[in-house]
């Protein structure tokens, strides 16, 4: 079982590989997701952005998702709301 990210299916697939066994259809289960980065995003940058495509956009890109982390973590309302995980 993995959530719906890449990292999260690629990390799955490396443990099977070394331990000899083969998960060909694991459960993807979207509630394993730990936050929405457009909607973190999108909560304290609520202006449309461009398309990323150049070094300095994708550095705002990270600049903008760190500082919606930040808060979240500090627990503020506006970025509350992403927070995925549920249904446990």
């Amino acid at each position: 079982m993995h959530g719906t990210l890449d990292r999260q299916s690629q990390t799955l697939k490396g443990i099977a590989e070394g331990m000899g066994v083969d998960f060909n259809s694991p459960i993807v289960w979207p509630g394993l997701n730990e936050y929405n980065s457009e909607a973190m995003i999108k909560a304290i940058h609520p202006e449309p952005l461009p398309k990323l495509g150049t070094p300095e956009l994708y550095r705002a890109h990270f600049r903008l998702l760190r500082e919606g982390l930040v808060q979240w973590m500090k627990g503020e309302d506006t970025v509350q709301a992403c927070f995925l995980i549920q249904n446990f």
